[in-house]
């Protein structure tokens, strides 16, 4: 899991900010731009402010605001386009990914293709690669130019949990979050903490490494445990760091999921 809305903390903190706010079907949209933070890249993001969804209209209608806002960062040059769907599919509250990714509708025709790709468990994986490099690969295979990863977050306060989607073209590091860190300085990457050793040292999916626009999808579905500790270096004391979720956490990410994937296939159709 990719360390919380990093780029709407990073706001708060930035040197350089910007943010306006637009409303879609009765949903707040926060258009932003980052330079100057701690550890994080210059770069544009949205947060959807959906809240929590609670039936399919919901979701629906978050797609239509999402499928707006992706072609907002994105722009309308896309022509084939690698959905992403990152994370573990057994637990649910990292499943977001690969649930979106069952739900894209693939096509593949002469002027335009949409491919989705499920990454499922890194730790699993038959060859000695990371999230990142197998994304590269199908990538540059399919010869994809735009690159939307989907993955989980993890909330920093319980507020945002299931109530929010960010957007951003600064990339994501699959599996940060659940090691506690967006800070791509550094020495070992979550993966490679595990045993994973990049072969080409691809650890991060951005345009810098994977050579095409990038733009990466999450939304928070858990929240670090210390956040509720008096004690703030208890996290950082723990060989595993523990990740707390909402008891209707299947049915949520469920929802999210369709109302994501829902709006990258309106993206995808022009629509």
């Amino acid at each position: 899991m990719q360390t919380d809305i990093m780029y709407v903390e990073a706001a708060e903190a930035a040197c350089r900010r910007s943010e306006s706010i637009k409303r879609l079907e009765g949903i707040d949209i926060i258009f932003g731009s980052v330079s100057g933070a701690p550890n994080c890249k210059d770069a544009s993001y949205a947060t959807v402010i959906s809240g929590r969804l609670t039936g399919s209209e919901e979701a629906k209608r978050c797609s239509r605001v999402l499928s707006k806002v992706i072609r907002e960062l994105a722009g309308k040059s896309s022509r084939r386009i690698l959905v992403a769907g990152l994370g573990n599919p057994k637990i649910p509250a990292d499943s977001l990914g690969s649930r979106a990714a069952d739900l894209i509708m693939p096509r593949f025709n002469e002027n335009e293709a949409v491919f989705a790709l499920t990454t499922g468990d890194p730790v699993r994986l038959p060859l000695p690669l990371s999230t990142a490099e197998v994304v590269a690969m199908f990538a540059s295979r399919l010869n994809a130019d735009l690159i939307i990863a989907v993955d989980a977050l993890a909330a920093r306060i319980p507020e945002r949990m299931n109530a929010m989607i960010q957007v951003t073209d600064a990339g994501i590091s699959p599996g940060s979050g659940a090691n506690g860190s967006s800070d791509d300085s550094r020495d070992d990457t979550p993966e490679q903490s595990r045993g994973i050793r990049s072969m080409d040292g691809i650890c991060r999916i951005c345009r810098e490494t994977m050579g095409v626009n990038v733009l990466s999808i999450g939304v928070p579905t858990v929240i670090r445990s210390e956040i509720f500790s008096e004690d703030k270096d208890a996290g950082a004391r723990e060989s595993e760091p523990m990740l707390l979720s909402t008891l209707n956490v299947e049915r949520e990410t469920s929802l999210f999921a369709a109302a994501v994937a829902g709006g990258i296939n309106l993206f995808a159709a022009g629509l």
